[in-house]
């Protein structure tokens, strides 16, 4: 009908460009085309889609409300005003400057745009609701509804996207029931499944083109970097009844737990073309003179195994899931942790390949909260052996930020650590402890979190954030990371011990990902 109508018109103003007398042939004319404009602006009016009426079902949201659990004792009001107005300038600051970029180089006033995606923007809506910072929410919310788009004609790395842009929209939702916020979580989250082409994420996803690749290094991805998308996912299935979210965390997991039950060998590296492992000692092997030193090479990558930079977060994630949403695949690869690395030396522990020195990194420490948590709260995991690992790592953990915020990475010489590179890149994994678990009685713990709290000045550089490239030579590092707000500043505005992971977990960038009521079949 809106066809022929449009068709007509169309055939009228033709007829009426012929007309003889110029002044009827433009009144005719304008006409036409007034009502052709009107035409297709009705029938797009009620033909095209509104994306605030999407037919969401959604199951019952457990009530979220952490802004009545501030700190009150070991933060003063003027404190906590100080870190509150912290957080705003650096916002704004990258907001002024940077706003359709990812992050904000606060000394040189530059922009650094990785991913088209706003990242700074997108991790910061969710501590500024926590403070009420209505003003600079009101940015966002214009800029998510004007501006804010998931498909960037590029390749991103699909950790980000599900990590920082699902679990900050998710976490946005969760402490508001706006429904802005879950609807571009979805939006982002369907173009993050692109990466899913088997059960293995790609690393790299192009939202506008609607497909992803691997990393041409390994032609696939790392385990730490493949798991970056369970609690985020699953929560998101779970909010809006889509099973078509958690079928990609259930393939996932169950991947890896055959591959371990098979191999019993914690794998590194994976292909993203199909269920299995690469193995980079089979590279290396071809391009040897002598089988015997490629039989040698090849030995030495069968012992891929312990924490490293490449397992670190996939270990982490799978306590966040099993946290959330415990299960018999998830505890299967809990046990086996356990198991595996209870009576391994701290430093064979950290060494993954035998042609390294072993390390410690930071990001080891996250799993430091995550365990604290399940020895007091799960009691289907052996306690005994989960306390074993969790002294193994909270000591050197504690070594990191002993006289200093905590340092980036270390030596380890015998059973010791030995600081070698003593940058800040706003680690929170001993704070999250110490409000999550209600370290009370632990001195170091609160030590740690004064810390932090009295190095806030020290952090600024302009009206922004940084980091340090050296602490004991105080040289700033000219770039503010998102999770300087997101997880950092976010986690010293609470309480000792006064939230707990039973409704929510905080993911890898800080946000809070709530636990529902899962009415799927």
């Amino acid at each position: 009908m809106v066809t022929d109508i449009i068709s007509h018109v169309i055939h009228l103003d033709a007829l009426m460009r012929h007309k003889n007398n110029v002044t009827n042939s433009t009144f005719y004319l304008i006409a036409a085309e007034v009502a052709l404009i009107s035409i297709i602006s009705f029938a797009l009016f009620f033909k095209a889609p509104n994306p605030y009426n999407n037919n969401i079902k959604h199951a019952r949201l457990h009530e979220i409300n952490l802004r009545h659990i501030f700190q009150k004792e070991s933060i003063t009001s003027s404190s906590k005003t100080a870190l509150k107005r912290v957080i705003i300038d650096s916002f704004n600051e990258y907001f002024d400057k940077c706003q359709t970029s990812d992050f904000l180089k606060p000394i040189s006033e530059e922009c650094v745009n990785q991913s088209g995606l706003s990242m700074t923007l997108i991790d910061s809506l969710d501590t500024l609701i926590l403070i009420n910072a209505n003003s600079e929410i009101e940015k966002i919310n214009n800029f998510l509804k004007n501006s804010f788009t998931c498909k960037s004609n590029r390749f991103v790395h699909t950790k980000d996207l599900i990590v920082n842009i699902v679990g900050g929209l998710i976490s946005a939702y969760a402490l508001t029931s706006n429904e802005l916020y879950i609807l571009k979580a979805i939006e982002c989250a369907d173009v993050s499944i692109n990466a899913f082409k088997n059960d293995i994420p790609k690393p790299l996803v192009n939202g506008y083109k609607n497909t992803a690749k691997d990393y041409p290094w390994i032609d696939g991805t790392t385990l730490s970097e493949s798991s970056s998308f369970l609690i985020e996912l699953k929560s998101l299935s779970c909010l809006t009844q889509n099973a078509k979210y958690s079928h990609f965390v259930n393939n996932y997991l169950h991947c890896i737990s055959n591959s371990l039950r098979d191999k019993n060998k914690l794998d590194l590296f994976w292909s993203t073309n199909k269920c299995t492992s690469i193995d980079l000692g089979n590279n290396e092997k071809k391009n040897n003179d002598t089988k015997d030193d490629s039989n040698k090479k090849n030995e030495d990558h069968s012992k891929l195994r312990g924490f490293s930079v490449f397992s670190a977060n996939f270990i982490a994630n799978t306590l966040r899931y099993h946290i959330l949403y415990p299960s018999e695949v998830t505890k299967t690869l809990i046990d086996w942790f356990h198991n595996n690395f209870e009576n391994i030396n701290f430093k064979d522990l950290m060494k993954t390949n035998d042609s390294l020195d072993p390390r410690f990194d930071i990001s080891f420490c996250q799993l430091i909260p995550l365990i604290s948590h399940m020895n007091f709260n799960h009691n289907n995991i052996n306690d005994q052996k989960l306390n074993s690992l969790y002294k193994k790592l909270n000591d050197k953990c504690f070594v990191m930020a002993q006289n200093s915020l905590p340092a980036i990475s270390a030596k380890i010489e015998n059973r010791y650590v030995k600081v070698d590179n003593d940058g800040f890149n706003f680690d929170s994994s001993l704070i999250e402890n110490y409000i999550i678990n209600g370290l009370n009685h632990n001195h170091n713990s609160y030590a740690n979190r004064e810390r932090n709290y009295n190095s806030i000045s020290h952090l600024k550089c302009g009206n922004a954030l940084c980091g340090f490239l050296s602490q004991s030579q105080k040289i700033h590092n000219d770039f503010m990371d998102s999770i300087a707000i997101s997880k950092w500043a976010k986690y010293l505005l609470f309480n000792n011990g006064e939230i707990e992971y039973n409704l929510f977990i905080f993911n890898e960038a800080g946000h809070i990902i709530p636990k529902c009521s899962d009415t799927q079949k």
